[in-house]
């Protein structure tokens, strides 16, 4: 009989691991066989028409021994990128100030363990009392990733007025 592949694309995870099925052709009718292998990209990153390697094809089923098989058929799939929403948090300082670290969370997907973001978010210019921006900047993620950006924004306070003390006044409301 032969044995033809189709292997299933699959979102970016980190690992080389793929699913697929083995359609089987030439089982006598009301025979009880089916076959499976496994499955394995030859990297583990994002991409298009990536080459799958297709091993370990064995039969299953009560009348498997009757058979021998001839695989053909699909041995590329994608690999999708995964989608993450990144969220910059709100900040605030008062004037005058330093400004505080941007910081921001992953919101919506993950990204797989061991990879990281970077590169740092920005916010718009100005020191005055009022809302400021924070863009995305540098920040970014791997090809393995389709990155949303979801900005926020730094509000800058006035600062409190200083009180001005006249020392004459003072010192003449002293008692002495």
């Amino acid at each position: 009989i032969t044995g033809t592949t189709s292997i299933d694309a699959k979102t970016y995870d980190g690992t080389r691991n793929g699913t697929g099925s083995i359609a089987l052709t030439g089982v006598v009718a009301g025979d009880n066989v089916g076959a499976n292998g496994t499955y394995t990209f030859v990297d583990a990153n994002a991409g298009n028409g990536k080459s799958v390697a297709v091993n370990g094809v064995t039969f299953n089923g009560a009348d498997a021994g009757n058979y021998s098989i001839v695989v053909s058929g699909a041995t590329v799939a994608d690999i999708l990128q995964r989608s993450i929403t990144v969220t910059a948090d709100p900040k605030s300082k008062v004037e005058g100030s330093v400004d505080p670290a941007l910081t921001y969370g992953v919101t919506q997907g993950a990204l797989v363990a061991g990879d990281t973001l970077t590169g740092n978010m920005t916010r718009a210019p100005g020191e005055a009392p009022g809302a400021y921006a924070i863009g995305q900047g540098t920040l970014s993620a791997s090809a393995n990733y389709r990155l949303t950006f979801v900005g926020s924004t730094l509000t800058i306070t006035e600062a409190p007025a200083t009180p001005v003390v006249n020392p004459l006044a003072a010192a003449r409301s002293s008692p002495s």
